[in-house]
C-alpha cells in the first residue's frame, strides 16, 4: 500500500546549532510533507528546508486497491498518512487545492481524500496551507502554465535529485511542497491570521 522511494531520517523540525571557531550560530529548519491529493493515488513528499537550501527527505504514494469500498479506501488514506506524519514529524503541509475537472465523477473522489488529508493533518496538529496548480507551476517555473515535464526537471534541479521521482504523484507532491517552501514566512503568517 505505501511506497517509500527513499527515506532520511532528517528529526523533528526546530532549530539546530552549528560551531564555526567557536562562535555560536543557530538556523532554523523546518520539515515540510507535500500531498497531491486522490482517492485512488495519494502523491506525498517531504522536504526539510534549511536556510535557503531545500533538501529532498522522502516521498512515495499511497495507493488504495479498486476493491475497497470508498470508505475502507479514505479510511486506508487516513491511516498511511498518518504513519507517514509519524515517521517523519513535518511541521508544515501543502495540499494541492482543488481545481476544475472535465470529470465530476474524479472532483468527487478527489474532494473526499482531501478532505480526509485535511482532517488527518489537523489531528495531527500540523500547520496546512492550500496552493492551486498554477500557483505550484508559477513558484516551481516562474511560468503558470509550464507544462508537467518542465515542473519536473525544476523540482530534480532544486532537490539535486539523479533520477525523477516516481509514480508521478510524488513527483507533484514534491512541488507542491517546494511551492509552499517558496512563500516567505511573513506570507505565511498573514494567511494564518486571516483564517
Amino acid at each position: 500500500m505505501l511506497t517509500c522511494l527513499s527515506a532520511w531520517n532528517a528529526g523533528e523540525a526546530g532549530l539546530y546549532e552549528l560551531r564555526y571557531s567557536g562562535t555560536q550560530v543557530l538556523r532554523y529548519f523546518v520539515m515540510i510533507i507535500g500531498i497531491d491529493p486522490g482517492n485512488a493515488r495519494c502523491g506525498w513528499g517531504i522536504i526539510k528546508k534549511e536556510g535557503g537550501r531545500m533538501l529532498h527527505v522522502a516521498c512515495g504514494c499511497i495507493e488504495t486497491s479498486k476493491t475497497l469500498s470508498e470508505a475502507e479506501r479514505l479510511f486506508a488514506i487516513a491511516e498511511a498518512l498518518s504513519e507517514i506524519v509519524k515517521a517523519y514529524s513535518p511541521s508544515e503541509a501543502a495540499v494541492e487545492a482543488i481545481f476544475l475537472f472535465k470529470n465530476p465523477k474524479t472532483v468527487i473522489g478527489v474532494a473526499e481524500a482531501r478532505g480526509v488529508v485535511l482532517a488527518t493533518l489537523a489531528k495531527e496538529k500540523i500547520s496546512v496551507y492550500s496552493y492551486t496548480p498554477l500557483q505550484v507551476k508559477q513558484a516551481i517555473t516562474s511560468y503558470g502554465k509550464a507544462d508537467k515535464d518542465q515542473v519536473l526537471g525544476m523540482v530534480m534541479r532544486i532537490l539535486k535529485l539523479e533520477k525523477p521521482p516516481k509514480p508521478d504523484d510524488a513527483a507533484d507532491a514534491l512541488a507542491i511542497a517546494l511551492c509552499h517552501a517558496a512563500v516567505p514566512d511573513v506570507l505565511k503568517r498573514i494567511r494564518e491570521a486571516r483564517s
